[in-house]
């Protein structure tokens, strides 16, 4: 989302317009990309406020501000016309100098067929403070074992929930291969996980699902326009059929 903090006054990207027209440029993008689910990252109080606000509470974000300031930042947000919530947690990954940082993890309903899938958002540290590339490595560590947690079959002969872990990596080639053979996982843009071979169209910022149970279509790793002008991240998104019998659940 490029955080409020970053363009705001004392900022390090002054260049860039402040959070509320950022935002209004976001919601039009999800909107005009039909995009139903989102995994949110440098989202900062203010920003939900707007969202919340401009989004006219057609849509639902965990944790947001239901664990405080600091739980906000890595949310995940769906269309309440589209996707029922039918469990939220949190778990920690650490983030610079290894301090926890919150991730949630949701399970959401598709409301017209039933189906279910585990949807995780996630920001590894970046390269800027202190040695990263050491908590990066346990962060995906525990992303991967959390994904292997949560699509694991319930008994021998039922199937697993399919789960979505998406977010800023901070790395390219790294977090692919460490995900997609570490949990059994595709890349929405491609490539192969043995031997490991990256998709050619990438960058820091990652769709993984399991497989099986997620066909992927469409990939777009949109950037310039409104892209560019809302953050300092491309958005990336994909259509994807959840594969399968659906399940009977109550979400209310």
């Amino acid at each position: 989302m490029l955080g409020d903090s970053h363009t705001g006054r004392g900022g390090n990207k002054p260049h860039f317009a402040d959070a509320r027209p950022r935002m209004s440029w976001t919601v039009q993008l999800l909107r005009g990309n039909e995009i139903s689910v989102v995994g949110l990252q440098e989202y900062e109080p203010s920003q939900h406020g707007m969202f919340t606000s401009m989004t006219g509470g057609s849509w639902a974000v965990y944790p947001g501000l239901q664990l405080g300031r600091k739980g906000v930042r890595n949310s995940m947000a769906w269309n309440t016309s589209v996707w029922d919530l039918v469990e939220a947690h949190t778990t920690t990954i650490p983030y610079f100098h290894g301090n926890p940082a919150i991730i949630p993890y949701v399970l959401l309903a598709h409301r017209e067929t039933g189906r279910l899938a585990w949807f995780i958002s996630v920001h590894n540290p970046a390269s800027t403070r202190g040695p990263a590339q050491h908590w990066r490595n346990q962060a995906t560590a525990k992303e991967v074992a959390l994904m292997n947690q949560l699509q694991a079959p319930a008994g021998p002969n039922e199937p697993g929930t399919p789960v979505f872990l998406l977010g800023d990596f901070n790395e390219k080639a790294e977090a692919f291969c460490a995900v997609t053979s570490g949990a059994a996982a595709q890349a929405a843009n491609g490539g192969t996980a043995s031997p490991c071979s990256p998709p050619g169209n990438t960058g820091i910022d990652w769709i993984f699902a399991s497989t099986p149970g997620v066909t992927f279509a469409n990939y777009v790793r949109m950037d310039g326009g409104l892209v560019n002008r809302a953050s300092d991240h491309p958005l990336i998104f994909a259509d994807a059929t959840l594969e399968g019998e659906a399940p009977t659940v109550d979400a209310d």
